[in-house]
């Protein structure tokens, strides 16, 4: 790109007309017998359809908006601003000595991957890669909340009403009683479903979770 103005039309033209024969592909030594005699032949415009004409090209690009939206995109400060913004939930939720903010990270950092892949994606496969990463990250958020019992039961309210007021009362319509070994098994069957099924897309699509 440096040497593109100095390859211009314009520049050919001034050359011919001043004397300078261009050489289009030649040795070493040829090369240099044409800088020798593109000096002697006509000094300034050489200089200037050379050097001159590549400087004008690094000024104008210089405050080129392109150039400048570029840079602000592919800042790594933007980035770091994008990144807290994207994961302010996780960063809030993280505790070292608990696995939900871990996997609160996972489930925003796959949902933020599966949309660049649905909205951006580049390649034939990109629709099928955001399917598994919606699909790991919905399962990395059944993993946080942890709420494999909480659907069978219901939530009676008491007199007090309001966020605290009523109990918890076990439905034994959808399943086994609560507190039977039947029970635990089953939601623990369940969470181990979701932990079996996010480990073998993990494994097996992992490497491919990229555009």
């Amino acid at each position: 790109m440096r040497n593109h103005w100095a390859l211009s039309k314009l520049a050919k033209y001034m050359r011919r007309r001043a004397g300078i024969v261009d050489l289009t592909c030649g040795s070493m030594d040829e090369w240099d017998a044409y800088e020798i005699h593109a000096k002697e032949t006509a000094p300034f415009t050489n200089w200037l359809t050379n050097t001159g004409f590549s400087a004008v090209q690094d000024f104008a690009e210089y405050f080129d908006p392109r150039q400048w939206v570029y840079a602000y995109r592919a800042s790594p400060i933007v980035h770091f601003i994008r990144n807290v913004w994207t994961f302010r939930k996780s960063i809030s939720r993280y505790r070292a000595w608990d696995q939900s903010g871990l996997l609160s990270f996972m489930e925003e950092a796959t949902a933020d991957m599966a949309y660049l892949h649905r909205h951006n994606g580049h390649l034939l496969r990109s629709k099928h890669t955001a399917r598994q990463l919606e699909v790991f990250s919905h399962l990395m958020s059944r993993l946080r909340a942890d709420e494999y019992s909480d659907r069978y039961f219901d939530h009676i309210l008491g007199k007090s009403g309001g966020i605290f007021g009523g109990k918890l009362v076990p439905n034994t319509n959808l399943g086994p009683i609560y507190g039977t070994k039947s029970f635990y098994k089953m939601t623990n069957g369940h969470r181990k479903n979701d932990l079996d099924l996010a480990a073998s897309l993990f494994t097996k699509n992992v490497q491919s979770w990229w555009d």
